[in-house]
């Protein structure tokens, strides 16, 4: 029961309040409201970015990786310790915000498949940087590209597995109750 003045009003969601305390972060479109959001796109954003980061250092151990690094003249480094934590970590900001942010305009129900669409679409940024950058590689420069482009879909993948992983034991079944009440 809610009290304004000292008077007893019922729920006006018409559930328990238990109910009601776990939504009061969404607004009515089911958007999240912007207080407490920073912490939770934190937590996303550390476990896609750590998730891009392991399965490039996973990747950087078979032969086709050193070839793809030859090709482009990065260093191991570079390329595999630093550059990739990095990104992982910013393109994981950017999934994590949006899907926190705008979950019921990503055109999916299940938490796990919406950060894997935005992986996707993150991918397909990655990929078409990618081939502009291969151009000044000479000529091995669509085998360079394809290289490179097979190595980033599991990393993207791992990354989108990882936020959706997150995202749904942060919000626990709230997504999935909201989403179906929305529905009505």
């Amino acid at each position: 029961m809610n009290t304004i003045k000292g008077a007893k009003l019922p729920n006006p969601l018409g559930r328990s309040s238990s109910t009601a305390t776990k939504l009061r972060d969404t607004d009515t479109s089911g958007q999240m409201m912007s207080h407490g959001i920073f912490a939770r796109v934190c937590m996303l954003t550390l476990g896609g970015g750590l998730a891009f980061w392991a399965a490039t250092i996973a990747f950087s151990l078979l032969p086709i990786a050193a070839e793809f690094r030859n090709a482009f003249s990065i260093s191991y480094g570079e390329g595999v310790l630093v550059g990739p934590f990095l990104g992982g970590i910013a393109i994981a900001f950017v999934i994590s915000w949006f899907l926190l942010r705008f979950p019921n305009r990503i055109p999916a129900r299940d938490p796990l498949l919406m950060a894997v669409i935005l992986s996707c679409v993150a991918l397909g940024a990655a990929i078409v940087m990618l081939r502009v950058a291969a151009i000044g590689v000479g000529r091995d420069s669509m085998r360079a590209f394809f290289i490179g482009a097979a190595l980033n879909v599991p990393r993207f993948f791992a990354l989108g597995i990882a936020i959706g992983y997150l995202y749904t034991k942060l919000r626990g079944s709230e997504v999935v109750w909201r989403r179906r009440g929305s529905e009505s």
